[in-house]
């Protein structure tokens, strides 16, 4: 990963701004579709619910099926990101030596997987210390219409945008894998 130039863009610590960013909504984004994906829901006119608890959230099924959908993201986004002179994004990086995806490296999806790896951990941490006497999450607290379906949402919708942006920039082969 090689920035376009240093101090091109706001940074912290020498790493740009974006990047953790963007990691922590990613995997934020797979945390919750791997708790829908193991959950119960209810269902009601005009309304669903997914019956998380602390249990399932902080199970280690759920870390690593969190952790495989947000490097999934990675496998259409990266390549995609990687051709930002060809749309709107910009040529933001470029790996200094190609790799076999579309010019992505190969480690870049195993650093992926251990960014979210780590990062669930420390969501699901985070909320078994801070939601300890609570065992459900959602089931009894308070009704938040449509509760734990936003954000799988949210990751379909990254998925449609980056095969959009995939067919724009002419790589068909790579929004049929995204489709996959």
């Amino acid at each position: 990963y090689a920035p376009r130039e240093v101090g091109s863009e706001l940074e912290l610590l020498g790493v740009p701004l974006w990047d953790p960013l963007t990691f922590s909504i990613l995997a934020y984004l797979g945390l919750q579709l791997a708790v829908l994906t193991y959950s119960p829901l209810e269902v009601r006119r005009g309304d669903i619910q997914v019956l998380d608890t602390i249990e399932i959230r902080g199970s280690a099924r759920v870390l690593v099926t969190g952790a495989v959908l947000m490097t999934i993201l990675h496998v259409l986004i990266d390549p995609v990101t990687a051709r930002g002179e060809r749309w709107f994004f910009g040529a933001t990086y470029l790996y200094p030596q190609p790799g076999l995806y579309f010019g992505v490296p190969l480690s870049s999806f195993g650093g992926w997987l251990v960014v979210g790896l780590l990062a669930i951990g420390c969501y699901q941490r985070a909320e078994r210390v801070l939601l300890r006497p609570t065992p459900l999450l959602r089931a009894g607290q308070f009704h938040l219409p449509f509760g734990g379906v936003v954000e799988p949402l949210v990751y379909l919708a990254t998925v449609l945008f980056f095969i959009a942006i995939t067919v724009w920039v002419d790589e068909p082969l790579l929004a049929a894998i995204g489709l996959f």
